[in-house]
């Protein structure tokens, strides 16, 4: 009778999932489809899928509302599905698998339509019964309960210790670890940490600490077994082990979390300080049109602001401190010649004083008269006193001539 009961509640969950996670529906159809439209109704798009993915689909209440998709390349036909659940959700709808064909439901409404989801679509929602042999199955539900998706359920059936869960099946297989874990006997020290990651990817370095684990810890040892899982609804990475090994490996992925931040995009302004932006930008480009780069998402993006005279750049961590030593090896003073004038303004008397002046007198004196001749060279006379200086020579000098000069500058 308990039986009975399991699967009664196992197939009432079933009928009630929508389908709300993307993944590939048709894995074997890889045949390409290019499409491109703008300002498509979303009725004439559901119609559009159906027809290229071979599949009916069912429209019961009007949707209102358009599309623009514009695509660089074919598209595969199975993209088509995930584009258009996209397109649904935006606007408060989701699809549901019937048998054959799929049905458009209201999300809110997607729990009572009483389908079917089978699980014949891969990636849609599905319904497992776990069983907990140690641990009260309401403690058990209450620590997976937050690794549900919103449309995730969990039901606790106490008179048989067990829980019957639905949801996508990345969840369940998460879900259905821990409750391992979590059920083990009272006296196992296995314990559970959640680690959240501020910069990496919890999907991206789920790998490398597996590596790490194995590395440090010998995991032959059945009390050392580790079990790491990567939670992408928190961002975490469930470690499962004991203390100490937990203790050992958390380092490294601490590390492994600032580490990862340069590996993504970032945005940073340089200001330049001598060289122009624009002309800068130029130069910046052709050097970074010969790297190659493993996906075109990677290639740095250099934008020009002209008023501030700054690039700003868009790219990874590594790249934005490559971009800034180039930038500094660009942006660098030129050599220049500076001519300095000066301007003097001189009145026309002080212009008449500037030189040299200069100027002769000579005289004789005899027992008959005195003779003395002058001779002025650069204006007034600049020896006046010389004549009178002869009269007052000893009388043994007779004769005597005199020769001065007077120098006039501006000053400065």
């Amino acid at each position: 009778m308990r039986y009975i009961k399991i699967v009664l509640v196992a197939l009432l969950l079933t009928t009630h999932l929508p389908a709300k996670q993307k993944r590939t529906v048709y894995a074997t159809d890889k045949e390409v489809v290019n499409i491109n439209f703008n300002n498509l109704k979303i009725e004439d798009f559901i119609k559009m899928v159906a027809k290229i993915i071979h599949k009916n689909i069912l429209l019961t209440t009007p949707i209102p509302g358009n599309v623009n998709f514009v695509s660089s390349a074919p598209v595969y036909k199975d993209e088509l599905f995930n584009i258009l659940i996209d397109i649904l959700d935006a606007k408060g709808f989701t699809l549901v698998e019937e048998g054959n064909y799929f049905k458009v439901v209201r999300s809110s409404k997607a729990v009572k339509e009483g389908v079917d989801f089978a699980a014949k679509t891969p990636g849609v929602m599905r319904t497992t019964i776990i069983r907990i042999q140690n641990a009260n199955v309401d403690v058990v539900a209450a620590k997976i309960r937050q690794f549900l998706s919103v449309a995730g359920k969990i039901i606790s059936l106490k008179d048989i210790n067990a829980m019957v869960v639905a949801d996508y099946p990345k969840n369940l297989k998460i879900i259905k670890k821990i409750a391992k874990f979590i059920d083990q006997d009272p006296s196992n020290k296995m314990k559970i940490k959640f680690i959240e990651l501020k910069y990496a990817k919890a999907s991206r370095i789920v790998n490398q600490v597996s590596k790490m684990a194995k590395a440090t810890v010998n995991q032959k040892i059945p009390t050392n077994k580790i079990e790491i899982l990567s939670d992408d609804a928190t961002n975490s990475i469930i470690l499962i082990a004991t203390k100490e090994n937990i203790q050992k490996l958390l380092p490294y992925i601490k590390k492994m979390d600032a580490k990862d931040l340069a590996g993504e995009q970032q945005i940073a302004v340089i200001p330049l300080q001598n060289a122009e932006a624009k002309n800068m930008v130029k130069t910046l480009n052709e050097l970074l049109a010969k790297k190659k780069y493993p996906k075109e998402a990677d290639k740095p993006t250099i934008s020009v602001d002209e008023e501030m005279n700054s690039l700003i750049v868009s790219a990874k961590g590594e790249d934005i401190e490559m971009i800034k030593k180039m930038v500094q090896l660009l942006d660098r003073e030129r050599p220049q010649v500076y001519i300095m004038a000066k301007i003097v303004e001189i009145s026309e008397s002080k212009t008449k004083n500037l030189g040299i002046k200069y100027g002769l007198e000579g005289g004789k004196v005899t027992s008959n008269a005195l003779y003395t001749m002058a001779m002025n060279l650069g204006g007034d006379p600049v020896v006046g006193g010389v004549v009178n200086s002869l009269l007052s020579l000893p009388e043994s000098i007779t004769e005597g001539v005199a020769l001065g000069a007077f120098i006039n500058f501006l000053s400065s």
